[in-house]
């Protein structure tokens, strides 16, 4: 549809008449052509205008959607946040600054944040070297006692089950990885404290 001005729409509507006296599309456009020899348009757009002026009773154009446009602050408060609280969710930060989760992970990805996960490492005891060395001297008399001791062993994967969820999800905003690891002992129900690895 041609540029026009909201003045030239609603010439158009009065070009069309009312009633009996209505024109065609091609008359309004010879009506509309001769006063507009510069800005000159069609039966589509005496059509549309129609149309739109019918379906919601004027010829301004609708508002356009989409999402609203982030300052320039906003963006430098959602790094900082992120900054000062590294441990923080995407969705705290986005309640926080009064945006979508969608809009703060896109921040961050522009600035190259990586969501880095933890590393959970065994718990090392002061008398954990001395119990290896003692089942490995176990192992090894067992082995000379029966030479077939290896097949009638059954390995597995450890695993530390914890009561609290809080370690699976957690993360660790940085653009550099921070080597972060968490100390766990197996047996115990939670993990203990974290450290960032050097």
């Amino acid at each position: 549809m041609a540029h026009l001005n909201v003045t030239q729409r609603i010439e158009i509507l009065l070009f069309i008449g009312c009633g009996n006296k209505t024109r065609t599309q091609q008359e309004v456009c010879n009506l509309f052509n001769a006063k507009y020899p510069d800005n000159p348009i069609t039966q589509s757009t005496v059509n549309k205008i129609e149309s739109k002026f019918r379906e919601t009773g004027d010829v301004k154009d609708l508002p356009k959607s989409g999402r609203p446009k982030i300052t320039q602050d906003k963006k430098i408060d959602i790094v900082l946040s992120m900054e000062e609280n590294p441990q923080s969710t995407s969705t705290l930060v986005a309640s926080e600054n009064e945006v979508s989760q969608t809009t703060v992970l896109r921040i961050l990805r522009k600035e190259n944040y990586h969501p880095y996960k933890f590393q959970l490492v065994q718990e090392l005891n002061e008398d954990d070297p001395d119990r290896r060395l003692q089942f490995c001297e176990t192992m090894m008399n067992l082995c000379q006692t029966n030479p077939n001791l290896h097949q009638q062993i059954f390995v597995s994967d450890e695993a530390t089950f914890k009561q609290h969820r809080y370690w699976s999800y957690c993360r660790y905003w940085s653009r550099t990885n921070p080597h972060w690891i968490i100390e766990a002992h197996t047996y115990s129900t939670s993990a203990s404290s974290g450290v960032l690895a050097k």
